[in-house]
């Protein structure tokens, strides 16, 4: 018996802790030990000498071609210019008059032909050929090129787009007048754009004298269409009733049709019409199934159906959009309202099975500060009208796969009120060396030569064909995994193309996901959360009262970390600040000489937005969350959006903001925070849950910058929410 019990206790000696049954620890222990993770080669990404001979030019075209097919004489082979290619024929014709006067200049050149690699100038004299519209030359020179040349390979699909185009010399001039746009087509190209430049009544003006002279046709619906949207932004909703009842009398493109039954949907639903909106979007559903305007019909319907007291119906509505939209952009908003209402009506078992559902579809990997949406509210949903148990489990699961993410860090602080000492485990065991990601499935490697072919563009500073390149190997796109998305943004890093670098990461790769909290998972993470302008940032953030980690934040979700970024609506630099706005900071400030191009000096533009974050911080009695939010949106809104808050939470607060932008805003720059405070100084942090209650809220009268900062938004009518 003695001896069975220490054998019992030498297996014991193997079982790595943990393992017991404790919060979020099966979460962790189920996940799959990583494959040998695959090698990427280390590549030469110094500048090329070639592109150094092309800045300083001296070699023409005729001088590539004619050194290309003396390497293929000597190396055996039969040149790959064809006997149409004239150019290349004249080169061949006159390369015994030329090999002295090019050999001499040369030798004038201290040797540096030998020096660099004449297919890489040859490569770059054609896409320099293909800038300045000469497609012809440029297909001669990529076709001389060695077919066993790395760069061959990544100018093949240019080589196929150059051979399958016709001959420009044919019918150009037919060709030009007949895509050329006429003067009415031009006026709505203008019209347009301003309504994208938010200047609504000019665009109905314009709009509404185009129609009045079009009278029928594509011209007249188009400008007809743009006419009443414009009326909608203005908040005309009668006016705009009417110019769309003037339009379905008359239309006759089903996709303008469908928009103007939507549009109609949308301003009854703004006038409290329910029945109205309801019959206008049932319109649009049946006839229009396809329309991209169908999904968010489906979702007002449903609300229009409440508000009728019609539930059965609106139940039959939201069960239509998750069973016909699922890849609809707005698919996974519209499962949680429908989850919502179910959990208002007491329905809470069908409640939770639609967060189910939409977690099964991945409805929450539609964006980066979306990752774990669904199991946060059945979490929460469990909490409040189930087993505590069983909700601290869930939580426990989400912090431990998200533990960085926006609905990670919610998860926390729903987790210390609930279970402080399981949220101590669950983060302990983020540390264990013994946890990996699960298993990415394989794909096939690329081989060395496109490895080659991909360091030479990289050499030659084409960093917007290397990246396309990238998506062709597979380092990029649908078809890559994790680790060589890291590979290929590290390769940009490595030359200095930090804005792309961040880019990639942010579009295509979500290392907030099962992270790795080891010397190598940190490194990693630094790529998708760059610390830059540290001590501009150190010290504006200081003068300013806020937290260091929340600027930073602010400055890589409006810029990228970009000094001189301009958004559509003109904001400028590292955190976006718009001219008016500054000016009004800068009084505040007590900079005197204040200039809009000051914004794009990356002291004074962190100053400001430091100082109107802290501003915004000490308004809202230190409960930071709010702080992004009113940045984005403007104070006035928040505070509008607090006194119609019946519950006081953030979470709820949020995923209720009726502009889109800033509901995604709030929750990145919350996410982007959490991952900054743990990266720079170890924490982790956990947002106040409660908000003041909005009987509570001062009178305020917002200040300039304040209106200002709303400018950047949505103006005129929020979204369906």
């Amino acid at each position: 018996m003695a001896a069975l019990l220490g054998l019992l206790a030498c297996l014991l000696c193997f079982v790595p802790p943990g393992n017991v049954s404790a919060p979020g620890e099966r979460a962790l222990a189920s996940r799959e030990v990583m494959p040998g993770a695959e090698r990427f080669p280390e590549l030469d990404l110094s500048e090329s000498p070639a592109l150094r001979v092309f800045r300083e030019g001296g070699i023409s075209a005729l001088d590539l071609l004619r050194i290309g097919q003396a390497e293929s004489v000597q190396s055996g082979t039969e040149g790959s210019i064809g006997e149409a290619d004239s150019v290349g024929v004249q080169a061949s014709e006159e390369s015994a008059r030329e090999n002295t006067e090019a050999d001499a200049s040369n030798e004038g050149r201290g040797g540096e032909s030998a020096d660099f690699d004449p297919a890489e100038l040859a490569y770059l004299e054609a896409r320099a050929a293909l800038a300045r519209g000469e497609t012809r030359l440029a297909l001669q020179l990529l076709r001389a090129m060695d077919e066993e040349h790395p760069l061959r390979l990544a100018a093949a699909s240019t080589l196929e787009r150059l051979q399958r185009r016709p001959d420009p010399s044919a019918g150009s001039e037919v060709r030009a007048n007949a895509s050329m746009p006429g003067p009415s087509e031009r006026r709505l190209m203008r019209a347009q754009q301003l309504y994208r430049s938010r200047r609504y009544e000019d665009a109905r003006r314009q709009a509404r004298a185009l129609a009045a002279r079009a009278k029928a046709g594509a011209l007249y619906e188009q400008a007809r269409m743009l006419e009443a949207e414009s009326l909608g932004r203005l908040g005309r909703k009668h006016e705009e009733l009417a110019t769309l009842s003037r339009l379905l009398k008359r239309v006759g493109d089903p996709r303008i049709r469908a928009r103007a039954l939507y549009r109609m949907g949308l301003a009854h639903s703004i006038l409290g019409r329910p029945g109205e909106a309801r019959d206008h979007l049932d319109a649009l559903i049946t006839t229009a199934p396809e329309a991209p305007e169908a999904p968010e019909a489906l979702r007002l319907a449903a609300r229009a159906s409440i508000e009728a007291f019609d539930l059965e119906g609106a139940i039959l509505r939201y069960e239509q959009a998750l069973e016909d939209y699922p890849s609809a952009p707005a698919a996974g908003d519209i499962a949680l309202e429908y989850s919502q209402f179910l959990e208002s009506i007491g329905e809470i078992q069908a409640a939770r099975e639609v967060l189910r559902r939409a977690d099964r579809l991945r409805l929450d990997r539609r964006a980066e500060d979306q990752r774990g949406r669904f199991l946060y509210f059945e979490a929460r949903l469990i909490a409040l009208h189930g087993d505590p148990a069983e909700a601290s489990e869930l939580f426990s699961a989400l912090i431990a796969r998200w533990p960085l993410s926006y609905y990670g860090t919610l998860a926390a602080s729903r987790l210390r009120e609930l279970d402080p000492s399981a949220l101590k485990r669950v983060r302990d065991q983020l540390y264990w060396p013994r946890l990996r990601a699960p298993r990415e499935r394989e794909g096939p490697s690329p081989d060395a030569r496109a490895y080659e072919a991909l360091g030479a563009l990289l050499r030659l500073r084409l960093f917007d064909e290397a990246e396309r390149f990238m998506g062709e190997m597979g380092l990029l796109g649908a078809e890559s995994t994790r680790a060589r998305r890291v590979y290929a943004a590290s390769l940009f890093r490595a030359v200095d193309e930090k804005i792309r670098s961040l880019r990639i990461l942010r579009r295509s790769y979500d290392d907030l996901e099962y992270i790795r909290f080891d010397e190598e998972g940190r490194a990693r993470l630094r790529l998708v959360y760059p610390r830059e302008y540290d001590g501009l940032i150190e010290s504006a953030a200081e003068q300013s009262g806020i937290a260091p980690a929340l600027l930073r934040a602010i400055a890589r979700e409006e810029s990228s970390f970009a000094p001189r970024a301009r958004s559509r609506v003109g904001a400028r630099g590292l955190v976006q600040i718009m001219p008016a706005t500054g000016r009004s900071l800068a009084q505040r400030a007590g900079i005197i000489y204040y200039t809009p191009a000051m914004l794009d000096e990356p002291e004074t533009n962190l100053r400001l937005g430091a100082s109107y974050l802290g501003f915004l911080k000490a308004r809202f009695d230190g409960c930071w969350p709010l702080a992004p939010s009113a940045y984005n949106a403007g104070q006035g809104n928040v505070d509008r959006w607090l006194r119609r808050d019946e519950l006081g939470e953030l979470d709820l607060f949020v995923e209720a903001i009726p502009f889109s932008e800033t509901r995604r805003y709030t929750r990145r720059v919350i996410q982007s925070y959490a991952a900054y405070a743990f990266l720079d100084e170890g924490r982790f942090i956990e947002p106040p849950l409660r908000l003041r209650p909005a009987e509570e809220q001062a009178p305020h009268e917002p200040s300039e910058a304040e209106l200002l900062a709303a400018e950047r938004v949505n103006e005129g009518e929020p979204d369906v929410r």
